[in-house]
């Protein structure tokens, strides 16, 4: 079938997230063919339409929960989606962000440039940044890094721990300024990554401050 080719990527989108949910591996040929045509897209050469460019940064990290739930990422669209993620970072929202981490920790990948994208956000912006969205990274932090201590060693993982580690110590900053914004949902995020804030050096009074603000709600 050829009728995904002549689908914009908001539809593509849907569609994926639909069969993800109910995902069973006959399906598994839906997303190779969206896949390659996603691919063929995605090396369109340069400047995109205002519109192209618009729906990407909506719903490319969709697209790729959808590839990362089912257990399948394929290395030809993550690569060249994430870097331009990564390049146009600062367009995104924040849910946004939160989003794409989500994928990546959950389809197991290795991708320190993505997490350190984010720690300097947070550094930068972090003040304007959702409770949730925050939360949400954590949580895609959390997920990461127990990737790495269940799946063992593999090629970047140091790096990406560092990276990783860097990204908490950024949201752990943010969050500690911003005790009266907490909802259980970050309370939740925050205390189910407190085992790695010392490996993250977060110092033990700001570790503290946070625990006793989760706690507290």
């Amino acid at each position: 079938c050829t009728r995904h080719r002549h689908l914009a990527l908001p539809e593509i989108s849907v569609i994926l997230a639909a069969y993800a949910k109910v995902f069973r591996p006959g399906y598994k040929a839906l997303f190779e063919a969206v896949g390659g045509e996603l691919t063929l897209r995605m090396s369109r050469p340069e400047p995109w339409s205002m519109l192209a460019q618009v729906e990407f940064l909506i719903h490319a990290p969709y697209v790729l929960v959808a590839y990362a739930q089912v257990r399948y990422p394929l290395e030809a669209l993550f690569e060249p989606c994430l870097q331009r993620l990564e390049t146009h970072i600062a367009e995104l929202t924040y849910e946004h962000v939160a989003v794409t981490a989500y994928a990546v920790a959950n389809a197991g990948l290795d991708r320190p440039s993505l997490w350190l994208c984010i720690s300097a956000q947070l550094d930068e912006c972090g003040d304007r940044w959702s409770m949730r969205a925050m939360g949400r990274v954590l949580g895609a932090c959390r997920t990461a890094l127990r990737q790495h201590s269940i799946g063992g060693t593999n090629t970047g993982s140091f790096r990406q721990d560092a990276a990783i580690f860097e990204l908490i110590k950024s949201a752990s900053r943010a969050m500690l300024t911003r005790g009266s914004d907490f909802s259980f949902h970050e309370a939740t995020d925050l205390v189910s990554i407190m085992g790695w804030l010392p490996h993250a050096g977060v110092p033990p009074d700001h570790a503290f401050t946070l625990l006793q603000t989760a706690c507290n709600l």
